[in-house]
């Protein structure tokens, strides 16, 4: 059993340092200068679609629905024909970024674009309410990030001990990752970026021998549905929770959006 309700009802989450610094959410990184917890999150949305095949009509369906929600906030699709526009010239996409299937394109830049740009993320699917009032909410506060909360255990990745099923059991303490706003260059955002990148590196070989498809099911291809993010996320989420705000309004339409 993965979750015991009165364990998790009767037992409040701390993240102690000393258990954790092995896994690759306790890694401790220098805190990026840039970030600030008090300045306003920039007003802008990002969905991406990361490969050269067509939207189907239900996903343009998604994307407008975010715009026509959204008319005082920046929305912007990234596309491969302008990825360029939104890559810094001191944080360069990792090499091995060509050699991913584009569902895991999508699962990188979503990572890239928090660390980089901050402002909002969404999965290609309908949105349900404005988000000017979370970004105005997350503003008024000191949060790092702001997101819907996240739904069931099985939504997160399998982790090596010592974190293990913690994430999964405290997963009422996340966020999901479909839609979210978010703060830039935060150490949740820094260390989410570093983990990808490390991650990469790792498979960077493999991934030249056998780059993936749309899916990355294919024939080779390293890397698992989960790989770089999921199974990154659960971690570092668990460990910044306090830095978290919870809001229904950002959770997106899940049926029928493909």
């Amino acid at each position: 059993v993965l979750r015991d309700d009165f364990y998790v009802a009767s037992h409040r989450f701390t993240w102690e340092e000393h258990k954790f610094y092995q896994s690759h959410a306790g890694r401790t990184l220098d805190q990026d200068p840039r970030f600030s917890d008090s300045e306003s999150v920039p007003r802008i949305i990002f969905g991406i679609w990361s490969g050269q095949n067509d939207m189907s009509s239900n996903r343009k369906r998604g994307w407008e629905s975010v715009q026509r929600l959204n008319p005082e906030i920046e929305c912007v699709l990234v596309t491969p024909s302008n990825l360029a526009d939104y890559i810094r010239e001191d944080m360069p996409l990792h090499p091995a970024y060509d050699n991913l299937s584009l569902v895991h394109r999508s699962d990188y830049l979503r990572a890239y674009l928090m660390n980089s740009h901050g402002g909002g993320y969404t999965d290609i699917k309908p949105a349900r309410h404005p988000w000017l009032p979370m970004f105005q909410r997350l503003d008024e506060s000191t949060a790092w990030a702001i997101g819907f909360r996240e739904s069931g255990h099985l939504w997160i990745g399998d982790l090596p001990k010592p974190i293990g099923d913690l994430p999964r059991r405290y997963h009422h303490l996340l966020i999901a990752d479909q839609a979210f706003i978010m703060r830039p260059h935060s150490p949740l955002t820094t260390l989410w970026m570093d983990e990808v990148n490390r991650r990469l590196e790792y498979y960077a070989d493999d991934l030249a021998r056998f780059p993936g498809n749309t899916m990355g099911d294919n024939q080779g291809y390293p890397i698992r549905w989960t790989g770089i993010l999921g199974d990154v996320n659960g971690g570092i989420l668990l460990r910044y929770h306090k830095h978290l705000l919870q809001d229904p309004r950002l959770r997106p339409e899940m049926e029928n959006y493909r």
